[in-house]
Order: structure tokens, then C-alpha cells, then sequence
């Protein structure tokens, strides 16, 4: 029984890591479909599932660098920040 348990922490562990390792670091800042699909390799539109541009700049503080992604197509804005360094 301590062995499964073991097991079991050790795959949602894994788990917990891939999937940090997929999302990049991305946070979530607007997005009002709330299903577009930001990661490091690809930026999709949730409305119309097309491709999406970006433009950047830096926060405040400069910490983080704000993406502003908008789709090609529909021209749906979503806003994601990820931590500079």
C-alpha cells in the first residue's frame, strides 16, 4: 500500500511538471473567450481557431513582458505576461 501511494505522488508530480513545462511560464492577464491557446510554440485563437499575432512591451516595474496576442482573422485580442530573465 506505501508503495502505491509512493507511485501515485510520483506521477502527479510528473504530471505537475509537464504540464509547467507545456504552459512556458504563461499567465493569463484578459481573454475574454477564455479558450485561446498560448504556449511557446503557438498562439491559436479560441474563437476561430486561426493564427494570432503579438506585440510586446514591458510592465511597470518591468518584471514581466506583456504579450498582446490578436488573431488574423476575427481579430480577437487576448493579453498574456510572462517573467522576463
Amino acid at each position: 500500500m506505501k508503495k502505491k501511494g509512493i507511485m501515485m505522488v510520483a506521477i502527479i508530480m510528473v504530471a505537475i511538471s509537464a504540464f509547467a513545462a507545456v504552459n512556458g511560464g504563461w499567465i493569463k492577464v484578459k481573454d475574454s473567450c477564455d479558450n485561446c491557446s498560448i504556449t511557446s510554440y503557438s498562439y491559436k485563437c479560441g474563437k476561430c481557431n486561426s493564427g494570432m499575432s503579438f506585440s510586446t512591451k514591458w510592465d511597470n516595474k518591468q518584471i514581466y513582458l506583456v504579450y498582446t496576442f490578436t488573431c488574423r482573422k476575427c481579430h480577437h485580442q487576448c493579453i498574456y505576461k510572462i517573467k522576463a530573465g
